[in-house]
Protein backbone atom coordinates (compact mmCIF):
# COMPACT_ATOMS: atom_id res chain seq x y z
CA UNK A 1 0.00 0.00 0.00
CA UNK A 2 1.96 3.00 -1.23
CA UNK A 3 1.78 6.22 0.71
CA UNK A 4 1.44 4.63 4.15
CA UNK A 5 4.32 5.22 6.56
CA UNK A 6 4.18 1.89 8.41
CA UNK A 7 6.61 2.96 11.12
CA UNK A 8 4.45 5.98 11.96
CA UNK A 9 1.31 3.85 11.88
CA UNK A 10 2.88 1.40 14.33
CA UNK A 11 3.99 4.24 16.62
CA UNK A 12 0.54 5.84 16.54
CA UNK A 13 -1.20 2.50 17.24
CA UNK A 14 1.08 1.98 20.25
CA UNK A 15 0.33 5.52 21.47
CA UNK A 16 -3.43 4.90 21.18
CA UNK A 17 -2.94 1.65 23.08
CA UNK A 18 -1.01 3.41 25.85
CA UNK A 19 -3.56 6.24 26.11
CA UNK A 20 -6.31 3.69 26.60
CA UNK A 21 -4.26 1.57 29.02
CA UNK A 22 -3.00 4.25 31.43
CA UNK A 23 -6.35 5.54 32.82
CA UNK A 24 -7.43 1.94 33.44
CA UNK A 25 -4.22 0.50 34.91
CA UNK A 26 -2.64 3.66 36.37
CA UNK A 27 0.75 2.29 35.39
CA UNK A 28 3.19 2.70 32.52
CA UNK A 29 2.97 0.46 29.48
CA UNK A 30 6.29 0.24 27.67
CA UNK A 31 6.56 -0.09 23.90
CA UNK A 32 7.79 -3.65 24.40
CA UNK A 33 4.75 -4.52 26.54
CA UNK A 34 2.30 -4.94 23.66
CA UNK A 35 2.38 -6.63 20.26
CA UNK A 36 0.56 -4.66 17.58
CA UNK A 37 -0.98 -6.51 14.65
CA UNK A 38 -2.10 -4.24 11.82
CA UNK A 39 -4.68 -5.32 9.25
CA UNK A 40 -3.89 -3.17 6.20
CA UNK A 41 -7.06 -4.07 4.32
CA UNK A 42 -9.62 -3.57 7.11
CA UNK A 43 -8.03 -0.46 8.65
CA UNK A 44 -7.88 -2.10 12.06
CA UNK A 45 -5.23 -3.14 14.57
CA UNK A 46 -5.08 -5.36 17.62
CA UNK A 47 -2.82 -4.70 20.59
CA UNK A 48 -2.05 -7.94 22.42
CA UNK A 49 -0.92 -6.99 25.91
CA UNK A 50 2.16 -8.83 27.20
CA UNK A 51 1.70 -7.72 30.81
CA UNK A 52 -1.19 -8.44 33.19
CA UNK A 53 -3.99 -5.96 32.64
CA UNK A 54 -6.59 -4.49 34.97
CA UNK A 55 -10.15 -5.76 35.18
CA UNK A 56 -12.45 -4.13 32.63
CA UNK A 57 -16.13 -5.06 32.72
CA UNK A 58 -15.17 -7.80 35.22
CA UNK A 59 -12.66 -9.45 32.82
CA UNK A 60 -8.87 -9.11 32.69
CA UNK A 61 -7.77 -6.80 29.89
CA UNK A 62 -5.62 -8.86 27.52
CA UNK A 63 -6.01 -6.97 24.25
CA UNK A 64 -7.25 -3.74 22.79
CA UNK A 65 -8.79 -3.30 19.35
CA UNK A 66 -8.46 -0.17 17.29
CA UNK A 67 -8.97 1.39 13.90
CA UNK A 68 -6.69 3.44 11.69
CA UNK A 69 -7.00 5.67 8.65
CA UNK A 70 -4.41 7.25 6.36
CA UNK A 71 -5.76 9.89 3.98
CA UNK A 72 -4.39 13.05 2.33
CA UNK A 73 -1.23 13.07 4.41
CA UNK A 74 -2.96 12.43 7.74
CA UNK A 75 -2.66 9.30 9.86
CA UNK A 76 -5.16 8.65 12.66
CA UNK A 77 -5.46 5.76 15.12
CA UNK A 78 -8.01 5.17 17.86
CA UNK A 79 -8.87 2.58 20.48
CA UNK A 80 -12.34 2.53 22.02
CA UNK A 81 -13.64 0.36 24.88
CA UNK A 82 -17.33 -0.33 25.36
CA UNK A 83 -18.96 1.25 28.39
CA UNK A 84 -19.46 -0.92 31.46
Amino acid sequence: MPGICWDRLLFSAKESTYKTWFPLARSWLGFESADIIIDPHEGTFTARLLVPGPLVNESPLTQLNGRWLAHQGFLVTAVVLPAA
